[in-house]
This record gives structure tokens, sequence and C-alpha cells, in this order.
């Protein structure tokens, strides 16, 4: 399970950096706002890094604090480089990342909480 867990968000993520590198062009069109599409890649993200935490280790919060910094640092790295493949990168893309992010991580930390597997 732990191995599985883990390949599966390394192929997300690198699935993530290769379609937000694409030229927009090569995207397929979409009638939904490019700031939910952010927020909901990210938010699979998060879900993802915390099915790892807790294959990994028991969750707790100083982790699920260290996987919310990891991400954002890999969400900005992300929206920064997109300037260099003829994209532009933008701020409120990011904070798009974050708010997923966050929601993804939540998600998993109220479902630890309710299955009372939390440690402190």
């Amino acid at each position: 399970m732990k191995r599985l867990s883990l390949g599966i968000f390394i192929v997300y993520s690198l699935f993530l950096l290769v379609m937000t590198h694409l030229p927009v062009e090569q995207l397929p069109p979409t009638q939904t706002s490019d700031k939910l599409l952010h927020f909901c890649a990210y938010a699979v993200q998060g879900l993802l890094v915390s099915f790892c935490l807790i294959a990994f280790r028991p969750m707790r919060w100083r982790n699920l604090i260290y996987c919310f910094l990891g991400l954002c640092l890999f969400a900005g790295i992300d929206e920064l480089t997109q300037g260099l493949v003829g994209r532009f990168p933008e701020w409120l893309d990011w904070c798009a990342d974050i708010a997923g992010i966050s929601a993804g991580l939540a998600v998993a930390a109220v479902l630890q909480i309710v299955n009372k597997s939390w440690s402190i």
C-alpha cells in the first residue's frame, strides 16, 4: 500500500507538471474557470499526499504542515516555470492552487479525526 500510494502521488504530480507546461493551444477547450481547474487539480494532489502520509506514518499536525508547505512550494515553482514555456504565471493561479491543497489536506484531516486515529 505504501509504494502504491507514493507511486500514484508521484505520477499525478508529474502529470500536473506536464499539463501546466503545455502551450495553451494544445490544451482542450473548457467552459470551466481556470482558477477552478487549479483548485481541483491541487485538491487531488493534497488528498494523494495525505494518503501517502497515512500509509507511511500516523498523521500528525506537524507532518500535515510539512506536506502543506512542500505542496505550496511545488505549486509556486510550477507556476513560476510556466513563463519559460510561453505561458503566463499568475499569482491568482497560485492562490487557487494553495486553496485546493488546503481543501485536499483538510478533507483527509477530517476523515482521520472521524476515524479517531489522529495523533498529537
